[in-house]
């Protein structure tokens, strides 16, 4: 109500019901299941990880909008927000846009991008935009 209130924009909450569930390629592959454990990330930071990945964008709450904006619950605007960054997507036709860039390390994202240009072929996602 707080979060509600304090905005002059109307604001939306949707429960996923989902984003706790873990895919059957890592439940049902008895060295993937193992080692669900060791991984440093909890469930639930896995789970966002895969919403905002991709099925955010196949929300019905979602269909009728051009664009949405996330932020986690550890986020914060430093200072006043000078300008409506939504407004400024929509005026450079933007698709995607991003706060800042930090460096991962190299471990983390190493083929990363044949691996995602992989998954798209198996789901038919064109890289430049799905219908």
């Amino acid at each position: 109500r707080q979060i509600v209130s304090a905005s002059a924009n109307r604001i939306w909450f949707a429960y996923v019901d989902d984003y706790l569930q873990l895919p059957d390629m890592l439940l049902k592959d008895p060295a993937r299941r193992a080692m669900l454990d060791e991984v440093k990330w909890s469930l639930g930071y896995r789970g966002m990880c895969r919403f905002r990945s991709g099925t955010i964008f196949l929300q019905p709450v979602l269909q009728k909008f051009q664009y949405a904006m996330t932020l986690d619950t550890d986020g914060y605007f430093p200072a006043e927000v000078a300008s409506d960054p939504i407004a400024e997507m929509h005026a450079g036709d933007y698709v995607y846009t991003w706060s800042h860039l930090l460096p991962d390390l190299p471990g983390a994202v190493k083929h990363f991008w044949d691996y995602s240009l992989m998954y798209m072929r198996m789901k038919n996602i064109e890289p430049r935009g799905t219908p």
